[in-house]
């Protein structure tokens, strides 16, 4: 073998490398982003919603579900949907053994927070990206609930 196909064998290989050391970093990098991409063709199914405070008491009513809040734990602290368990959009990879073991993914999760913000909608998605395919989000919100004069509770821990 000649020198100059020493130094080609040996710069193809150099490539290849840089190559699969940029995949890990960028998978790596994926994985610990707040909103990773999709690594298969599927995508995610889109988030359904629930725009009525009646619609989420139905299904409350009919349904094997359960309510989460997405706000932070001191606004959960200050008021909540009765019922509620608390994940806030931001702690959310802490709460998945959690959540694991006591939601199974074929209950129906109906994720709040206060009207316009984007917390539930994430989080929904999440949820449905983690397992639970049936995530849905209450649109009104714990505003719409105020309004409607529903039950909320006070304190508790998330």
């Amino acid at each position: 073998m000649s020198g100059m196909s020493k130094r080609v064998g040996r710069d193809l290989a150099l490539v290849a490398l840089l190559v699969a050391a940029a995949t890990v970093l960028g998978l790596a990098r994926n994985s610990l982003s707040a909103q990773p991409l999709p690594l298969s063709g599927a995508s995610p199914a889109a988030v359904s919603y629930l725009e009525t405070g009646d619609e989420v008491l139905q299904a409350l009513r009919s349904q094997d579900a359960v309510l989460i809040d997405a706000r932070a734990a001191e606004e959960y602290a200050r008021d909540h949907i009765q019922g509620a368990l608390s994940v806030p959009y931001s702690e959310r990879e802490q709460s998945l053994a959690t959540l694991v073991q006591t939601i199974p993914g074929s209950t129906l999760i109906i994720v709040y927070c206060d009207e316009g913000c984007d917390s539930a909608p994430r989080l929904a998605s999440w949820l449905q990206g983690e397992g639970w395919r049936r995530a849905a989000v209450f649109r009104g919100g714990l505003t719409q609930w105020r309004e409607l004069d529903l039950p909320l509770s006070q304190g508790g821990t998330p």
